[in-house]
């Protein structure tokens, strides 16, 4: 039996539609008439989604953001993780993996690491890169580059994975000695940078997801980027958790950059 929404009440009804087990929540909401229930992957790791009776899915894969760098005189910032949207994929009965990529690490005289890779249903969202020492690691998004004013940002991998769609853009090159690049977000291209995330509603809400990692001066890309420390010298600030936002640089020669968010698996279907 599934249940049904009616205004103030749920009932029970025979099941004869899609209907699935997995996940760390799971909820149902009504959009226009239509009654979805939704399946939200936010541990960090390996588990499964079990589809019970086939049907169309609509899901969203972000991986982890690339951690902050400590580039020289001025940090730069990791890049946002690969982001994949499909509006509805048919699954059969059956178990599916599911995996949700750590964010990287923050590093100190050093580039941060990339964050790790999420996947479903066989599309796979590429972790952010780090940000730069020198220059910024590609990824989902790209890494900032390190602030010597002569290193670029790294490049955007995050293609198309699975039927589902990907974004993520480049890294910022360095801006000057002092100013590091900020980390690539998904609301860019592969080829422009652009700091912010980009927006889904596959929750009921719209929300960002997959914002770059401020440098060391400037705010964090919409979609759980980190934004660069108010104080000075300080570390890096952190990406937020379940977005694939990048952590900020630190400010200030050499100070830890920020670690990247984790990211998140949603899966949404009507009953």
């Amino acid at each position: 039996m599934s249940p049904i929404y009616t205004p103030g009440r749920l009932i029970l009804r025979k099941q004869s539609g899609a209907w699935a087990q997995g996940g760390d929540t799971s909820y149902i909401i009504k959009v226009e008439d239509i009654v979805y229930r939704i399946h939200m992957f936010t541990t960090v790791g390996s588990s499964s989604f079990n589809v019970l009776s086939e049907g169309t899915f609509e899901y969203l894969v972000v991986a982890g953001g690339g951690g902050g760098g400590a580039g020289y005189g001025g940090g730069s910032g990791g890049g946002a993780g690969g982001v994949l949207y499909h509006s509805g994929k048919p699954l059969l009965k059956g178990s599916y993996p599911v995996v949700i990529g750590g964010g990287g690490i923050g590093r100190d005289t050093s580039s941060g690491t990339n964050g790790g890779n999420s996947s479903a249903f066989d599309s796979i969202a590429r972790g952010g890169g780090g940000g730069g020492y020198y220059s910024g690691a590609s990824g989902g998004s790209g890494g900032g580059a390190g602030g010597t004013g002569i290193y670029n940002g790294g490049a955007a991998l995050q293609g198309n994975s699975g039927g589902a769609i990907g974004y993520g853009s480049p890294g910022q090159n360095s801006i000057a000695i002092y100013a590091g690049g900020r980390g690539g977000g998904a609301g860019g291209t592969s080829t422009v940078h652009n700091i912010n995330g980009r927006e889904f509603s596959i929750t009921g809400t719209p929300t960002y997801y997959g914002g770059g990692g401020g440098n060391a001066f400037s705010a964090g890309g919409l979609g759980g980027g980190a934004s660069g420390p108010t104080a000075n010298p300080s570390i890096g600030n952190d990406g937020s958790p379940n977005t694939g936002g990048g952590g900020s640089g630190g400010r200030n020669n050499n100070l830890r950059g920020g670690a990247g968010g984790s990211g998140i698996v949603i899966v949404r279907y009507a009953i």
